[in-house]
Formats: structure tokens, C-alpha cells, sequence
């Protein structure tokens, strides 16, 4: 049971004598029994009984309580002073007291000292407290005698395996220490700095260590926000919060409108990626030493601590000699952490049954493709009156795509610091590379999912085509990866999607029992326009609940926009006919734009005509009207020279249709065979006309009939 720390001392004698008999008297001082005094110490035995714990964060030791039995004898017969009065005096200016016992049938006398305060975890030495014991004033005794304890409070915690070292000793002979007198602290000023751990240069602290890490990473939610989210009201309708995002190709473009390049601008701005919370287990120890100078682990059973955990991409760049902090930015790191800091990731968290399990969240924005994964750890003790050192360390989790995984076993500190004295977390994140460094080469943006490159096929032509426009309708599969595992496909997933800012229906936005989207593309186009490549633009809205970015204030909306481009070729229902925007390099993209292709022309592969017959009319002013009757014959084709795998071999025939078909007849007609005939382009035509044409088959047979009168050549 704890005894009260308010009150120093108890008093095993009944107090049954007035104060009076306290006051001290004239008389020579002994030094234990060897003056004037008429009795002498025999025996000293001194324990601790119990001590006081710091605080309810802290279940550590604050003070303890004394129990001291000293045994007097008589000078001069050599016999136990037994039920005598007495009176114990401190000598100490730390604990001043006074107080009256009386000895035993043994001649033994005994007190007790409670509420000695001290610093846990400072350095271990042995203290001298000074004591005169005194007979009473109507005792037949006279004289005093000094005591000499000297006590170390530290030692039961600090016994290394098989030694067993005193708490309390009696200095009995002033010649001879009962310990080495180097580790004794005389001083009663230097005793009273050391028992509050003052003055103790930084190397003799107790050093917090960490015995075991383990870790836990498990992906909380969805991110996407922009940086200027929390400039803006989230509730107007007319906040740009990439409502309809750009394509790559679009903000790339050398034509680019000044409406797009602001939602380019914006865009960069964007935060996407997952929160995470990484679940620790850490078992906190404080490195000390015993009196001997032995390393002493003393578990903490219960401590309050600030907890700062980031997750580094190491062996980075060229050289292999590059980190980048993934759950974090080394901005913030800029100054070193006092203890008036407060915590960056995690709230102060208590062990219990001396194990600390914080729970950190963060928000995870960039991937890289390389490297190993490791834990910096910071650990600092809070609200705590002694003075520890923070603890360092620096573990490897293994390979950069465990950055989600299972729970891990111990992990293994790094080998390079060897012991986290050579780790200094502050300097370790301020050297960390930035993002910009390694952005494009070794360190990409994070999105929630990847999206598999899309595979695409022809479906069908749709109703409604015409000779020259026709509309084709194509099938677009992308699977869909979450980002936070890199291997779990999203199955069932319910996402809102629209295809070119025409929503599709719901039950056709959600992945399929093999996480993939099945989506139905459609492409409108020209027959006869220059052949290209059509983009084909899906915005796939997903939840993200920004759940780190609103706990730092930041107001967004908890929804994310990935967009999927397809380009396709709807001339081509082959292996030129789909291709995701992905597949397509730069260079490709502009060969494309900036090519300069022949439009489509028409040929006429063979014409021939037929007279069918002659038919006259005369009418009553005789004049006479001749009816020639004509079949006309022809092959039309389509020069496609613009064609995307034939080039200029692409001679296609006329597809069936309705045409408006000019026909006119040559009045001048001159053998080019003739001699001395001059052929000039002066022609003149008799008459011409206009006939609506069905085409099948890529031939015309058309019965003409002319009427004319002119029967001149």
C-alpha cells in the first residue's frame, strides 16, 4: 500500500510526550558512539517500502519511502538501550526534521522517511543524507550521535542479470567508504540537484529506446482535392473543382484556349491519392546505467508519448543515393522539434501494458517504381518530469510495393545506422530529396486506381447511315487497380461516369466480378473526310471522403474525377480501329496533328454510254425536236489518299447511296484524231442536266434522254 507523500516522516512511538522534549540540550556531538556521547550506534538497517508513482500517464517512480532501524547500546555496560527516548534529527537542508522514538526490547529504534523524490531516470549514485540521534530531555543519556546513510534510490530498478546491489549502507567508519566514495555525492546542494536530475549533460540521460516496431498500413479512403479547394465555396455551383478536367492532349495542345489552360493550371494544383493509417506497435524502453556503468533497459509500463512515423522511398535516382518521403513533405521538418512542439501526425499516445499502438494517418500523393520501403521513426516522451532523450530509428519494410500490406513482423532496424544514436530523424527528412527532384524519373503523381490500359473493339455501325455519314459504336474494357495495394482489383465498384459529358447509365458504371468497366463508346463520322484519329473522352467520377485533408481544415468536395481518353479510328474496323490515349507516344500525337493529308477526290475507273434509240417530234410550226435516248455506264471510286495504313493506295469504290449526278452534253465536237485540228478548252455545252442517282454495286446504270433541236454538229 502507498504511503501518503505528504508527510515525511511517521513515527513508530506512540506520541505520548509534549514537545517540549524535543528542544535540544547542550551536548558534545558523537560521531557514531566514539565521543562524549554515552551511547554508541551498534546496527543500522535501512529499506525502501514502497515508493510513489509520477502521474496517471506515468507509472513510473517519483519518490520513495524509507524505513531506517538503528540499534544503540551503552557505552560503557555494552548493553541494548531498551525502551529509551530519543530523538531523530535530519542534518540535510533538502529534508529538514525532527522526530521522537523510542527503542525496543531489542534496543532497536526505527523510523520512517516517505515521499524521497527523485529523478527516474537520472543518473544512478549514491547520496549521503546525514542524521544525529539525540536521548531525550529526561533521558539519563547524553550526548548525540551522527549518522551517515548513504542511499542509492536507484538501484532495485537497475540490477543487471545475477547482481544484486544494497539500496541503503552505513557509513560507519569515516575512513573507509562502504562504497566507492567517487560514487557517493557529499554535497548536500550537488544531492538535491542530482535527485531532481539537474545539470546532467545530455549523454548521461536516459536514453528512450525502441525494443520492438512493428507496423500495419491499411488504406482508409480516397483522396482528390486541388490546393485551391479551401479558397473556395464548395456549395457554389460555379466553383471550378475540375467539373469537366482536361485531357493530357488537350492541355499539351499548341492551340490551347485560354479557358483550358486555366483548367490545365488548375489542374496541376490537384492532390489525389488515399489516406492510410498505419497501425505501430512499439515497445518503449529507457536505456540507462547502473552504479557499476552496466546498459540497463527498464521497461516503461505505462508513459505518454508524441509519435512521429513517416514512410521513405530510399535508393532512389542515378546513384541510387536518393529518398523521398512519401506520407509527407520535408517542409515541414524545417525546424528542429523542441519539446514545446507540437505533434505533426499523431496525437500523444499512451502505452499500455507497456506497448505504444498509434494509430498515424496520412495522405499518400506520390508512387515511385523502385527502391525499398522504410519506417523514420521519431519517439518523444511528454508530460514527464525527467528528462529522457528522444528515440531515432530508421526499419526497412522491404520492397517499394508493400506500401498497403499485411501486417508486418519485427522489423529490422537499418543496417547502415547500425544503432539509432548515428540516426537523426530532423536532418534525415530536411536532406530528403523533393518531389520536383525526382518527379518524371524515379517519382510520379498517386491516383487512387490505375486504370489497365483500355482494350477496345468494333461493334457495329449504328442506324441512321447515310452515303456519307455513318456513326459506329465500339466496346471499351479497362480493368481497375487499387493504387494503395497495387494488385487488389476493384470488383463491384459503383462509379459515375459520362461519355463525352453525357452521363451513361448507372447499372453500366460499375466494375464486374473481374473489377473491370465495361463501357460502350460511340464515334460520329464523315465517310469521306480525311481520315484520324477521334478522341472519345470518359470522365469516371469515384467517392473520395478526403478524410486527413478535412481534419487539416481543408474544405473539398468528397468526390474524385479520373479521366480515360480513347482514341479511335472509325474509317478502320481493324488494328488501326482503337488505341488508348496512353499507347500513343508524344511524337506519334504530333506526327498526327501536324500531317498534312490530301482530301478525298472522286475517279471515275471506266465510262461508256449506249444510244438506245432516236425519237422525233414535230410540232405545228414544224419545228423539229429530236429525242436521243442514252445509257449511260460508269465505275465511280473514292481517291482516299489520307488513309492511315494504305496511304495512296487506298482506292476505294463509291458506297451505295443517293448522289445528285451533273450530266451535259458537248455541242462543239472535234476529232482529236483529225489533222490540223487545234483542241482548246473554249467548249461550249448544248445542254446539261441534274438526276438524282441510286448507286449500288459502285457502278451507274443510268437511262438518259435529251431532247434537243439543234441538229448541227
Amino acid at each position: 500500500m502507498l504511503a501518503s507523500k505528504f508527510s515525511p516522516v511517521y513515527i513508530l512511538w506512540p506520541l505520548l510526550f509534549a514537545t517540549a522534549c524535543w528542544s535540544p540540550k547542550q551536548s558534545v556531538v558523537d560521531e557514531g558512539g566514539k565521543g562524549n556521547a554515552t551511547f554508541y550506534i551498534s546496527k543500522v538497517h535501512g529499506i525502501s517500502t514502497s515508493h510513489n508513482i509520477m502521474s496517471k500517464d506515468w507509472n513510473i517512480p517519483k519518490e520513495k519511502n524509507y524505513r531506517y532501524e538503528v540499534c544503540l547500546k551503552d557505552k560503557v555496560t555494552r548493553k541494548e538501550l531498551v525502551h529509551q527516548k530519543f530523538v531523530v534529527e535530519s542534518l540535510d537542508p533538502i529534508r529538514p526534521f525532527t522526530a521522537p522514538v523510542k527503542t525496543t526490547d531489542n534496543g532497536c529504534l526505527s523510523w520512517r522517511e516517505d515521499g524521497l523524490a527523485f529523478d527516474y531516470y537520472a543518473p544512478s549514485k549514491y547520496l549521503l543524507f546525514m542524521r544525529s540521534l539525540r536521548p531525550a530531555d529526561d533521558s539519563v543519556h547524553t550526548g548525540s550521535v551522527n549518522l551517515r546513510l548513504v542511499v542509492n534510490p536507484w538501484a532495485p530498478y537497475r540490477m543487471a542479470k545475477g547482481q544484486k546491489l544494497e539500496e541503503v549502507y552505513w557509513w560507519e567508519n569515516e575512513s573507509q567508504a562502504p562504497v566507492d566514495e567517487s560514487k557517493i555525492i557529499l554535497d548536500p546542494v550537488q544531492v538535491k540537484a542530482v535527485m531532481r536530475g539537474m545539470n546532467i549533460p545530455g549523454e548521461q540521460r536516459g536514453k528512450l529506446f525502441i525494443d520492438h516496431v512493428s507496423v500495419l498500413t491499411s488504406k482508409l479512403a480516397d483522396v482528390f482535392y486541388t490546393t485551391n479547394d479551401s479558397q473556395l465555396n464548395i456549395d457554389d455551383p460555379n466553383a471550378l473543382i475540375l467539373e469537366q478536367p482536361a485531357s493530357e492532349r488537350e492541355c499539351t495542345s499548341k492551340n490551347i484556349t485560354p479557358e483550358v489552360a486555366e483548367k490545365c493550371a488548375h489542374q496541376a494544383d490537384a492532390v489525389s491519392g488515399f489516406d492510410i493509417e498505419m497501425h505501430l506497435e512499439l515497445k518503449p524502453t529507457v536505456q540507462v546505467e547502473n552504479i557499476n556503468g552496466d546498459i540497463v533497459y527498464l521497461d516503461i509500463p505505462k508513459g505518454k508519448f508524441q509519435v512521429f512515423a513517416e514512410l521513405v522511398a530510399t535508393e532512389l535516382g542515378e546513384g541510387a543515393d536518393k529518398n523521398l518521403m512519401i506520407t509527407g513533405d520535408k517542409s515541414k521538418y524545417r525546424h528542429i522539434l523542441t519539446s514545446k512542439t507540437a505533434a505533426l501526425e499523431v496525437e500523444t499516445e499512451t502505452s499500455h501494458m507497456g506497448l505504444i499502438r498509434p494509430k498515424i494517418q496520412a495522405t499518400i500523393t506520390r508512387r515511385v517504381t523502385q527502391g525499398r520501403l522504410k519506417l523514420a521513426l521519431r519517439v518523444r516522451p511528454v508530460d514527464i518530469e525527467s528528462l529522457i532523450n528522444p528515440y531515432e530509428g530508421l526499419y526497412v519494410i522491404g520492397d517499394h510495393k508493400k506500401l498497403v500490406s499485411g501486417a508486418t513482423p519485427k522489423l529490422d532496424m537499418d543496417s547502415y545506422f547500425g544503432h539509432s544514436e548515428t540516426f537523426d530523424f530532423i536532418t534525415y527528412m530536411q536532406n530528403s530529396s523533393g518531389f520536383k527532384e525526382l518527379q518524371n524519373t524515379y517519382a510520379f503523381h498517386m491516383k487512387p486506381f490505375d486504370f489497365s490500359v483500355a482494350k477496345g473493339n468494333y461493334v457495329m455501325v449504328l442506324p441512321g447511315e447515310t452515303a456519307t455519314q455513318r456513326t459506329v459504336a465500339f466496346r471499351v474494357e479497362t480493368c481497375i487497380f487499387d493504387n494503395a495495394t497495387q494488385m487488389g482489383r476493384q470488383l463491384f465498384k459503383q462509379f459515375r461516369i459520362k461519355r463525352d459529358g453525357v452521363e451513361i447509365p448507372i447499372e453500366d458504371s460499375r466494375t464486374n466480378e473481374e473489377g473491370c468497366l465495361i463501357l460502350l463508346g460511340k464515334v460520329s463520322h464523315a465517310f469521306y473526310k480525311i481520315e484520324e484519329l477521334k478522341p472519345t473522352i470518359f470522365e469516371i467520377e469515384y467517392d473520395a471522403p478526403n478524410l486527413v485533408a478535412k481534419k487539416q481544415g481543408i474544405k473539398a468536395k468528397n468526390s474524385g474525377t479520373y479521366t480515360l481518353v480513347v482514341y479511335t479510328n472509325p474509317w478502320d474496323d481493324k488494328f488501326t480501329f482503337f488505341r488508348d490515349e496512353r499507347q500513343m507516344s508524344k511524337e506519334l500525337k504530333q506526327l498526327i496533328d501536324e500531317q498534312k493529308k490530301i482530301e478525298s477526290r472522286f475517279f471515275i475507273s471506266s465510262f461508256s454510254y449506249q444510244t438506245l434509240r432516236f425519237g422525233y417530234e414535230i410540232d405545228e410550226f414544224l419545228n423539229l425536236t429530236v429525242e436521243k435516248s442514252v445509257l449511260l455506264r460508269m465505275e465511280p471510286y473514292v481517291l482516299r489518299y489520307s488513309g492511315n495504313v494504305p496511304g495512296r493506295n487506298n482506292i476505294q469504290r463509291l458506297r451505295d447511296g443517293i448522289y445528285l449526278m451533273k450530266v451535259a452534253y458537248q455541242k462543239d465536237y472535234l476529232d482529236p484524231a483529225a489533222k490540223g485540228v487545234l483542241i482548246e478548252r473554249k467548249t461550249t455545252y448544248r445542254e446539261y442536266d441534274n438526276a438524282p442517282l441510286n448507286l449500288y454495286g459502285a457502278q451507274i446504270y443510268d437511262p438518259y434522254i435529251n431532247n434537243y433541236r439543234d441538229l448541227t454538229n
